[in-house]
């Protein structure tokens, strides 16, 4: 018995890796994302590749928050003073919705 490959349509990928078609597409053309098929209006892309395309864009987009958070600590934009801060008012606001409810 012969295993057919799980096979993902253009919409399938765009909802899985949270990209617009347009960025996929991008994609394809640039190489990065390579789709079974070799028709451009409707490619098909084997599940095994996006899976194998989402690891490296979930690493991708993670290294560019951390980027963006030391930077974001280097200009002084997020200090310990703004977290107890922010902590602070977050209790403040907890009390007063348990003490709304309470009543």
């Amino acid at each position: 018995m012969k295993l057919v490959p799980q096979v993902l349509s253009l919409k399938d990928v765009t909802v899985k890796l949270n990209l617009s078609e347009s960025h996929l597409r991008r994609l394809i053309l640039s190489k990065e994302l390579k789709p079974l098929s070799s028709t451009k209006k409707l490619p098909v892309f084997l599940y095994e590749d996006v899976a194998r395309f989402a690891k490296r864009l979930k690493k991708k987009r993670l290294a560019n928050l951390e980027a963006i958070a030391r930077a974001c600590e280097e200009l002084g934009m997020y200090e310990e003073q703004d977290a107890e801060a922010l902590e602070a008012d977050s209790e403040l606001a907890s009390e007063r919705i348990t003490g709304t409810l309470q009543r």
